[in-house]
């Protein structure tokens, strides 16, 4: 959970400049997503391969605002604030680099996208950035 607690750089960067709506949205996926939460507690895309759409379709739209949210959202808001991102993406996010979790992130959402189409997914990733905001904008 992202929260005041937090002390890696990647962290205090969210905190400072993502609106505390958006944190909501994040931290509410990460509490009740069973995808999102097995990721946490160190399960790979493989113990779930094939199976994502026999979740609820909140469960699969979730897992795509949480995509769009670390590896693109958060890619945009590095560009626009972190005078260093080499130093802040060397954070890790579920016991992965970073980097690695971004590439997990897409696996689940090519699935989906395999699953369901392309325009589908297109569709929820820009409904999902959407959504975000930072503070001051």
């Amino acid at each position: 959970m992202i929260e005041a607690s937090s002390r890696n750089r990647m962290c205090q960067l969210i905190l400072r400049h993502v609106h505390k709506r958006t944190l909501k949205c994040v931290n509410d996926i990460l509490n009740t997503n069973p995808i999102i939460r097995g990721l946490v507690q160190g399960l790979k895309y493989e113990h779930f391969q094939g199976t994502l759409l026999k979740y609820e379709q909140k469960a699969i739209l979730d897992i795509v605002t949480w995509e769009v949210f670390w590896c693109d959202f958060i890619c945009g808001l590095l560009e626009d604030f972190d005078p260093n991102i080499k130093e802040t993406i060397k954070c890790f996010v579920s016991g992965m680099s970073y980097e690695a979790y971004c590439i997990e992130l897409s696996r689940f959402v090519a699935e989906i996208e395999a699953r369901t189409n392309a325009d589908f997914v297109r569709d929820l990733k820009d409904i999902a950035i959407m959504s975000f905001d930072t503070v001051g904008k």
